[in-house]
C-alpha cells in the first residue's frame, strides 16, 4: 500500500475495492486513502481501519507513526464507532504495545 506513489494512486481509481489507511498521508496530514470504512450489522456501527509499518526508499508514500495516529484518532472512532476492526501488517508483539 505504501509502495511507489504513481503506482498507489491509481489502486483505487480502477478498483470496487475500497482502499482505507489511517496513516497514510498525501499532502499536509490529509490521509491519502479514506481513513476508516463503516459497515452496519443490526444497530452496531462498525469501524473498519488500516495500518501500515513505514517504508524506506524514493518516491515512496508518507506513512505516520502508527502510535501517533492511533493516539490521535483511536479516541475519536470509539464516539462514532461500537466496534472497531484494526487491520495492520505490523507484528502481533508490535500492535499490542
Amino acid at each position: 500500500m505504501a509502495g511507489h506513489y504513481a503506482e498507489s494512486i491509481a489502486l483505487p481509481q480502477n478498483s470496487q475495492m475500497p482502499f482505507i489507511s489511517l496513516n497514510i498521508v498525501g499532502d499536509g496530514e490529509k490521509t491519502f486513502f479514506t481513513p476508516y470504512t463503516t459497515v452496519k450489522a443490526g444497530n452496531l456501527n462498525i469501524g473498519i481501519t488500516a495500518l501500515s509499518k513505514k517504508t524506506k526508499g524514493k518516491d515512496r508514500l508518507l506513512v505516520d507513526s502508527w502510535r501517533a495516529v492511533l493516539k490521535k484518532q483511536l479516541p475519536l472512532m470509539k464516539k462514532k464507532f461500537d466496534f472497531i476492526i484494526l487491520l495492520s501488517e505490523l507484528s502481533t508483539r508490535r500492535t499490542w504495545k
